[in-house]
Protein backbone atom coordinates (compact mmCIF):
# COMPACT_ATOMS: atom_id res chain seq x y z
CA UNK A 1 0.00 0.00 0.00
CA UNK A 2 1.28 3.48 -0.89
CA UNK A 3 0.68 6.50 1.32
CA UNK A 4 0.02 10.01 0.15
CA UNK A 5 3.37 11.47 -0.93
CA UNK A 6 4.52 8.26 -2.61
CA UNK A 7 5.90 6.44 0.45
CA UNK A 8 5.01 2.80 1.03
CA UNK A 9 3.22 1.98 4.28
CA UNK A 10 5.68 -0.04 6.36
CA UNK A 11 3.51 -0.57 9.44
CA UNK A 12 -0.27 -0.65 9.63
CA UNK A 13 -2.38 -0.75 12.78
CA UNK A 14 -5.77 -2.06 11.69
CA UNK A 15 -8.79 -1.45 13.96
CA UNK A 16 -6.35 -1.73 16.84
CA UNK A 17 -7.51 -2.06 20.45
CA UNK A 18 -4.90 -2.03 23.23
CA UNK A 19 -5.51 -2.22 26.96
CA UNK A 20 -3.87 -3.35 30.19
CA UNK A 21 -5.19 -5.84 32.73
CA UNK A 22 -5.43 -2.97 35.23
CA UNK A 23 -7.14 -0.48 32.90
CA UNK A 24 -10.90 0.06 33.03
CA UNK A 25 -11.17 0.10 29.25
CA UNK A 26 -9.15 0.40 26.05
CA UNK A 27 -6.18 2.79 26.02
CA UNK A 28 -6.11 2.70 22.22
CA UNK A 29 -9.63 2.10 20.96
CA UNK A 30 -10.14 0.66 17.49
CA UNK A 31 -7.76 2.88 15.58
CA UNK A 32 -6.30 2.41 12.10
CA UNK A 33 -2.89 4.06 11.73
CA UNK A 34 -0.28 3.80 9.00
CA UNK A 35 3.46 4.40 9.35
CA UNK A 36 5.17 5.24 6.03
CA UNK A 37 8.51 3.64 5.22
CA UNK A 38 11.65 5.77 5.49
CA UNK A 39 9.88 8.67 7.20
CA UNK A 40 9.91 10.12 10.72
CA UNK A 41 6.47 9.82 12.30
CA UNK A 42 5.80 11.55 15.62
CA UNK A 43 3.09 10.42 18.03
CA UNK A 44 1.85 13.43 19.99
CA UNK A 45 -0.97 14.14 22.40
CA UNK A 46 -1.69 14.90 26.05
CA UNK A 47 -0.64 12.62 28.89
CA UNK A 48 -2.74 9.47 28.89
CA UNK A 49 -3.73 9.76 25.24
CA UNK A 50 -2.22 6.36 24.34
CA UNK A 51 1.08 7.33 22.68
CA UNK A 52 3.41 5.03 24.63
CA UNK A 53 0.80 2.25 24.67
CA UNK A 54 0.59 2.40 20.88
CA UNK A 55 4.38 2.20 20.62
CA UNK A 56 4.42 -0.84 22.93
CA UNK A 57 1.80 -2.49 20.77
CA UNK A 58 3.83 -1.92 17.61
CA UNK A 59 6.88 -3.40 19.37
CA UNK A 60 4.80 -6.45 20.40
CA UNK A 61 5.33 -5.73 24.07
CA UNK A 62 1.56 -5.51 24.47
CA UNK A 63 -0.79 -7.94 22.71
CA UNK A 64 -3.82 -6.38 20.99
CA UNK A 65 -7.24 -7.04 22.49
CA UNK A 66 -8.62 -6.69 18.98
CA UNK A 67 -7.38 -5.73 15.52
CA UNK A 68 -3.90 -6.37 14.25
CA UNK A 69 -0.52 -4.79 13.61
CA UNK A 70 0.94 -5.55 10.20
CA UNK A 71 4.57 -5.18 9.18
CA UNK A 72 5.10 -5.30 5.42
CA UNK A 73 1.75 -7.07 4.99
CA UNK A 74 2.59 -9.71 7.63
CA UNK A 75 1.02 -9.80 11.09
CA UNK A 76 3.79 -9.12 13.62
CA UNK A 77 2.65 -12.16 15.59
CA UNK A 78 4.11 -14.34 12.83
CA UNK A 79 7.64 -13.03 13.44
CA UNK A 80 9.98 -14.77 15.87
CA UNK A 81 11.52 -12.54 18.54
CA UNK A 82 14.84 -12.37 16.72
CA UNK A 83 13.18 -11.76 13.37
CA UNK A 84 11.17 -8.91 14.85
CA UNK A 85 14.29 -7.45 16.51
CA UNK A 86 15.93 -7.27 13.07
CA UNK A 87 12.93 -5.27 11.88
CA UNK A 88 12.07 -3.12 14.91
CA UNK A 89 14.36 -1.56 17.51
CA UNK A 90 12.63 -0.15 20.62
CA UNK A 91 14.08 2.43 23.00
CA UNK A 92 11.69 2.60 25.95
CA UNK A 93 11.52 5.31 28.61
CA UNK A 94 13.28 3.24 31.24
CA UNK A 95 16.48 1.41 30.31
CA UNK A 96 18.72 -0.29 32.83
CA UNK A 97 22.27 -1.58 32.42
CA UNK A 98 25.19 -1.99 34.87
CA UNK A 99 26.93 1.36 35.36
CA UNK A 100 30.28 -0.40 35.00
CA UNK A 101 29.42 -1.42 31.44
CA UNK A 102 31.28 0.56 28.79
CA UNK A 103 29.54 2.27 25.90
CA UNK A 104 31.11 -0.21 23.47
CA UNK A 105 29.89 -3.16 25.55
CA UNK A 106 26.38 -1.75 25.61
CA UNK A 107 26.34 -1.21 21.85
CA UNK A 108 27.66 -4.75 21.28
CA UNK A 109 24.54 -6.05 23.04
CA UNK A 110 22.56 -4.72 20.10
CA UNK A 111 23.96 -7.50 17.91
CA UNK A 112 21.93 -10.20 19.68
CA UNK A 113 19.35 -10.64 16.86
CA UNK A 114 22.17 -11.58 14.48
CA UNK A 115 24.08 -14.00 16.75
CA UNK A 116 23.55 -17.21 18.66
CA UNK A 117 24.13 -17.23 22.40
CA UNK A 118 27.81 -18.20 22.49
CA UNK A 119 28.89 -16.86 19.09
CA UNK A 120 31.96 -14.65 19.01
CA UNK A 121 31.80 -11.24 17.38
CA UNK A 122 32.38 -11.39 13.64
CA UNK A 123 33.88 -8.68 11.45
CA UNK A 124 30.34 -7.83 10.34
CA UNK A 125 29.28 -7.47 13.98
CA UNK A 126 32.14 -5.07 14.71
CA UNK A 127 31.38 -3.06 11.58
CA UNK A 128 27.80 -2.64 12.77
CA UNK A 129 28.98 -1.54 16.22
CA UNK A 130 31.43 0.96 14.72
CA UNK A 131 28.77 2.30 12.37
CA UNK A 132 26.25 2.74 15.18
CA UNK A 133 28.73 4.57 17.41
CA UNK A 134 29.90 6.80 14.56
CA UNK A 135 26.37 7.59 13.40
CA UNK A 136 25.36 8.80 16.84
CA UNK A 137 28.67 10.66 17.24
CA UNK A 138 29.91 9.12 20.48
CA UNK A 139 33.20 7.53 19.46
CA UNK A 140 34.94 9.68 22.07
CA UNK A 141 32.81 7.95 24.73
CA UNK A 142 33.45 4.42 23.49
CA UNK A 143 35.54 3.27 26.48
CA UNK A 144 33.66 5.24 29.14
CA UNK A 145 31.56 3.51 31.78
CA UNK A 146 27.84 4.22 31.55
CA UNK A 147 27.90 5.43 35.14
CA UNK A 148 30.24 8.27 34.20
CA UNK A 149 28.00 9.68 31.43
CA UNK A 150 25.48 12.49 31.49
CA UNK A 151 21.82 11.76 30.81
CA UNK A 152 22.13 12.94 27.22
CA UNK A 153 25.26 10.89 26.57
CA UNK A 154 23.62 7.81 28.05
CA UNK A 155 20.57 8.25 25.84
CA UNK A 156 22.77 8.47 22.75
CA UNK A 157 24.57 5.29 23.82
CA UNK A 158 21.25 3.45 24.06
CA UNK A 159 20.27 4.67 20.62
CA UNK A 160 23.60 3.38 19.28
CA UNK A 161 22.80 0.00 20.82
CA UNK A 162 19.45 -0.06 18.99
CA UNK A 163 21.19 0.96 15.76
CA UNK A 164 23.63 -1.93 16.13
CA UNK A 165 20.62 -4.23 15.74
CA UNK A 166 20.41 -2.84 12.19
CA UNK A 167 16.62 -2.64 12.36
CA UNK A 168 14.62 -1.17 9.51
CA UNK A 169 12.52 0.77 11.99
CA UNK A 170 13.41 2.52 15.24
CA UNK A 171 10.75 3.11 17.91
CA UNK A 172 11.61 5.84 20.44
CA UNK A 173 9.48 6.53 23.51
CA UNK A 174 9.96 10.13 24.69
CA UNK A 175 13.71 10.11 24.03
CA UNK A 176 14.24 13.82 24.85
CA UNK A 177 12.65 13.70 28.32
CA UNK A 178 15.01 14.90 31.07
CA UNK A 179 17.68 15.96 28.56
CA UNK A 180 19.16 19.44 28.53
CA UNK A 181 18.55 21.59 25.46
CA UNK A 182 21.91 20.77 23.84
CA UNK A 183 21.33 17.03 23.97
CA UNK A 184 17.72 17.41 22.87
CA UNK A 185 18.94 19.20 19.74
CA UNK A 186 21.63 16.57 19.16
CA UNK A 187 19.14 13.74 19.54
CA UNK A 188 16.70 15.30 17.09
CA UNK A 189 19.55 15.74 14.59
CA UNK A 190 20.39 12.04 14.90
CA UNK A 191 16.75 11.09 14.30
CA UNK A 192 16.59 13.27 11.19
CA UNK A 193 19.90 11.83 9.92
CA UNK A 194 18.64 8.26 10.30
CA UNK A 195 15.75 9.03 7.98
CA UNK A 196 17.54 11.29 5.49
CA UNK A 197 20.87 9.49 5.16
CA UNK A 198 20.09 5.89 6.13
CA UNK A 199 16.49 5.62 4.97
CA UNK A 200 15.37 4.31 8.36
CA UNK A 201 11.74 4.47 9.44
CA UNK A 202 11.45 6.23 12.81
CA UNK A 203 8.41 6.38 15.10
CA UNK A 204 8.95 8.72 18.04
CA UNK A 205 6.73 9.69 20.96
CA UNK A 206 7.22 13.36 21.80
CA UNK A 207 5.65 15.60 24.44
CA UNK A 208 6.88 18.79 22.82
CA UNK A 209 4.85 19.42 19.68
CA UNK A 210 7.36 22.07 18.57
CA UNK A 211 10.03 19.34 18.49
CA UNK A 212 7.68 17.09 16.55
CA UNK A 213 7.11 19.78 13.94
CA UNK A 214 10.84 20.30 13.62
CA UNK A 215 11.91 16.69 13.17
CA UNK A 216 9.05 14.74 11.63
CA UNK A 217 7.57 14.14 8.21
CA UNK A 218 4.24 13.05 9.63
CA UNK A 219 2.33 13.60 12.87
CA UNK A 220 -0.26 11.34 14.45
CA UNK A 221 -2.19 13.21 17.14
CA UNK A 222 -3.91 11.06 19.75
CA UNK A 223 -6.66 12.13 22.14
CA UNK A 224 -8.21 9.72 24.64
CA UNK A 225 -7.01 6.69 22.68
CA UNK A 226 -8.34 7.89 19.36
CA UNK A 227 -6.65 9.57 16.40
CA UNK A 228 -7.63 13.24 16.29
CA UNK A 229 -5.72 13.85 13.07
CA UNK A 230 -2.72 12.61 11.12
CA UNK A 231 -0.64 13.83 8.20
CA UNK A 232 2.14 16.31 7.42
CA UNK A 233 2.78 18.87 10.21
CA UNK A 234 1.58 21.73 8.03
CA UNK A 235 -1.82 20.03 7.70
CA UNK A 236 -2.19 18.72 11.26
CA UNK A 237 -0.76 21.39 13.57
CA UNK A 238 -3.34 24.15 13.66
CA UNK A 239 -4.62 26.63 16.21
CA UNK A 240 -7.76 24.51 16.45
CA UNK A 241 -5.72 21.40 17.31
CA UNK A 242 -3.74 23.30 19.96
CA UNK A 243 -7.00 24.45 21.53
CA UNK A 244 -9.03 21.24 21.30
CA UNK A 245 -6.35 18.64 22.06
CA UNK A 246 -3.77 20.47 24.16
CA UNK A 247 -6.09 23.13 25.65
CA UNK A 248 -3.65 25.89 24.79
CA UNK A 249 -4.41 29.16 23.06
CA UNK A 250 -1.59 29.44 20.52
CA UNK A 251 -0.72 31.20 17.30
CA UNK A 252 0.54 28.81 14.60
CA UNK A 253 2.34 30.27 11.63
CA UNK A 254 4.88 29.25 8.98
CA UNK A 255 8.51 30.29 9.46
CA UNK A 256 11.74 30.20 7.48
CA UNK A 257 12.85 27.09 9.39
CA UNK A 258 9.44 25.43 9.60
CA UNK A 259 6.21 26.03 11.46
CA UNK A 260 6.25 28.14 14.60
CA UNK A 261 3.98 27.71 17.58
CA UNK A 262 3.48 30.67 19.95
CA UNK A 263 1.50 29.71 23.09
CA UNK A 264 -0.53 32.58 24.54
CA UNK A 265 -2.14 30.88 27.50
CA UNK A 266 -4.05 27.92 28.86
CA UNK A 267 -7.65 27.27 27.91
CA UNK A 268 -9.70 26.24 30.92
Amino acid sequence: MTSRGGRTDHIECRDLVLEYDTSEGPIVDGETITIPEGAVTALVGPNGSGKSTLLRGIARELEPTAGQIVLDETDIGRYSRKELARELGLLSQHNVAPESLTVEDLVRRGRYPHRRLFDTMTEQDWQAVDWAIDTVGIDHLRDRDLGSLSGGQTQLAWIAMILAQEPRTMLLDEPTTYLDLRHQVRLLEVIRTLSDDVGMTVVVVLHDIAQAVRVCDRIVTLEDGAVYDSGPPSDVVTEELMAEVFHVDARVEPGSDGMRIHPRGEIE
